[in-house]
């Protein structure tokens, strides 16, 4: 939260933007909060939510040759590390940490499993 002013500067001037999580779920859920911030102003360029390497537009976004404010998509949700070296062109990356809550419900989780085997 203490980076929310950047954020909202980057998505409302369609600053390329990587948003690398540890599940598509989180990736996507970002993304799509992001887009929400500027509203009610509509979102001007295009993004993906989640994004593999197999998706079409990767050549295009993968390419240094290419600087990042020709591409159309400007940003982008993956979970896959590779996209840090694939896109380390990009200026802008915000990486997400595994959520609190599944921690917490893997905690609790083994502590009532190693409560029930005693």
């Amino acid at each position: 939260l203490r980076r929310l002013w950047t954020l909202w500067e980057l998505v409302l001037c369609n600053r390329p933007l990587l948003v690398l999580g540890p599940d598509p779920a989180r990736c996507s859920d970002a993304v799509d909060a992001l887009v929400s911030l500027v509203c009610p102003l509509r979102y001007a360029a295009d993004y993906r939510p989640y994004c593999t390497v197999h998706d079409a537009a990767f050549t295009t976004l993968s390419d240094p040759s290419l600087p990042p404010a020709s591409a159309k998509i400007r940003l982008v949700g993956a979970s896959n590390p590779f996209f840090l070296k694939a896109l380390e062109h990009w200026p802008s990356v915000l990486t997400l940490g595994p959520s609190s809550s599944s921690a917490s419900a893997s905690a609790a989780s083994s502590s009532s499993a190693a409560a029930a085997s005693s």
